[in-house]
């Protein structure tokens, strides 16, 4: 059965991963700023859009984050309060019945006892009892008038406590019913020698006594008085909200990686784009060489022709449209390069 301890153990894990995945998320912002630092006229549409989803959900990120981290903290204060009330409870319960009145010893128990059923908790009741082997009717059907918010009906302790109506497992009613006090989970339990009590109602039946002596020990349960008793008693729905909430931001920060991911395709087409440069510089490079050539070799010639002079000027206006494809291809070829290493 899982208990209070370990339902928080849970939300704080929680917690401790969403920070690690928010210092991770931190971390990528750098590169994030890089890729939107590049000539934007060197990404396409796609990229550009992908680049805008990834700040959209990341603004989203941080923001449901700072809001869960703000009710995350009411819940675990609330929490620590209501285990502290009950601890005054008890404490309270002492100076409540003194040695000066009859059976005070037994009053003190049933007092605390009563402190123990208004604690907090995190995780609703539900039943444990299957189905009654009479009519194979559920808890909702069978409790009806003999069963109301976890007490069991005055004069239906023997039905809802007996065997007739109990399931297949012989689980009663009473032991295995939320309406009646049963179940798992839920409102907080009593121990008394080995018996877990689930209500003021059993309280004197534990501690010895007999029903008809039983009217003091249930009126000092009951007016066991726990300060944080109504939020302890609606903790498990801020409980259930948190714990939804983590886990829409668990799967939000699934989304943005796996959008940082895809936008690791920005990186590959600015590999793919320069290995094009690359070819187109060596091509470049090659035909220079021999228009280069061809100019020194027109250059020691001693008789210039006027068809030598003319190919002379061709090559001349070849050159230099060549320079200036070849130095324009460095420069693109270099800022790539700086881009690629800075988004590294």
């Amino acid at each position: 059965m899982v208990n209070n301890n370990q339902k928080i153990n849970e939300l704080q894990q929680g917690m401790v991963f969403l920070n690690n995945r928010k210092k991770n998320l931190d971390k990528v912002k750098g590169q994030l700023k890089l890729i939107e630092a590049f000539d934007t006229a060197k990404l396409d549409n796609v990229n550009e859009k992908e680049i805008g989803v990834l700040k959209s959900l990341e603004d989203r990120f941080d923001k449901a984050l700072s809001e869960y981290g703000i009710e995350y903290k009411t819940f675990m204060d609330n929490y620590h309060r209501g285990v502290e009330s009950v601890r005054q409870c008890k404490a309270d319960c002492l100076n409540a019945y003194t040695s000066s009145q009859d059976n005070y010893t037994f009053l003190r128990k049933s007092c605390q006892a009563g402190c123990d059923f208004k604690g907090p908790y995190v995780s609703p009741c539900k039943d444990s009892f299957g189905t009654s082997r009479i009519n194979s009717k559920k808890c909702n059907e069978i409790t009806n008038g003999r069963c109301l918010n976890g007490n069991i009906v005055l004069g239906q302790e023997e039905i809802v406590n007996g065997l007739e109506y109990a399931d297949h497992k012989n689980v009663t009613m009473g032991e295995g019913c939320c309406d009646c006090g049963g179940g798992y989970g839920g409102r907080p339990k009593s121990n008394y020698r080995g018996k877990n009590l689930r209500t003021c109602d059993e309280v004197p039946e534990a501690l010895g006594f007999q029903k008809y002596q039983a009217d003091l020990l249930k009126t000092a349960c009951v007016q066991a008085r726990v300060t944080n008793s109504q939020i302890n008693s609606t903790l498990y729905q801020s409980y259930n909200t948190l714990k939804s909430k983590n886990l829409e931001l668990i799967n939000l920060a699934q989304e943005i990686f796996d959008k940082i991911q895809q936008m690791r395709g920005v990186n590959d087409n600015i590999n793919i784009n320069m290995s094009e440069q690359d070819k187109e510089l060596e091509n470049s490079l090659n035909l220079y060489g021999n228009i280069y050539a061809d100019i020194l070799q027109n250059q020691g010639k001693q008789d210039r022709t006027i068809t030598g002079q003319l190919e002379d000027i061709q090559l001349k206006e070849a050159s230099q449209s060549m320079h200036f494809v070849i130095w324009g291809g460095l420069a693109v070829l270099v800022v790539l390069m700086a881009v690629q290493r800075m988004s590294q």
